[in-house]
């Protein structure tokens, strides 16, 4: 027969197990935690990048919107720089048709003033060709400088997304490696 010892010490196990065990729920608790940390974290982060992502989008609609205010200011430019054009070759052609021996013999008071209010309209009208020309540049200048701020803006806002996303991509490999740890079970 065999005989049994009670010492009052039945539930006597190897010494350490409760340790062992302690440890692997401790441990499997910390990943948990870390797990929701990093879920949490990666919900912060899709956020912030669809927020960047949006951003992107309103800064292509910004872009298309001033390209097209970049074309109207050119053309503006261009109509204006020719109407300058005119304005100088008329001036230049009335000059010549009144300047010469002839034109001065034949002139009477009448002709006369009615050259010399020619002159001036002429001159008038260079000088506002000229002025519209001079803030067709100032809205060419202005619209070309909109338009490289904007690019900037978005190619800084498309390395941010770009950053956000290997935040993301890091975050749920840890939130997959958490869980994959978890899900084995603490002791294992």
């Amino acid at each position: 027969m065999s005989a049994i010892r009670d010492d009052g010490d039945s539930d006597q196990h190897e010494p350490g197990g409760d340790e062992l065990a302690g440890d692997a729920v401790t441990s499997a608790a910390a990943d948990l935690t870390k797990a929701a940390a990093a879920r949490a974290r990666l919900a912060g982060l899709r956020r912030d990048a669809a927020a960047v992502y949006d951003s992107i989008i309103a800064a292509d609609h910004e872009l298309r919107a001033l390209a097209g205010r970049r074309v109207a200011a050119e053309r503006a430019l261009l109509a204006a720089g020719q109407r300058r054009e005119q304005a100088e070759n008329a001036l230049d052609a009335h000059a010549r048709a009144n300047s010469g021996l002839r034109s001065r013999l034949a002139a009477r008071l009448w002709a006369r003033r009615e050259r010399r209010a020619r002159h001036t309209a002429l001159t008038a009208a260079l000088y506002d060709c000229a002025h519209s020309v001079e803030a067709a540049r100032l809205a060419y200048a202005q619209s070309q400088a909109r338009f490289a701020a904007s690019v900037a803006a978005r190619a800084e806002a498309a390395a941010r997304l770009r950053g956000l996303t290997e935040e993301c991509a890091a975050a749920q490999r840890a939130v997959t490696g958490a869980g994959d740890r978890s899900a084995s079970g603490p002791g294992s």
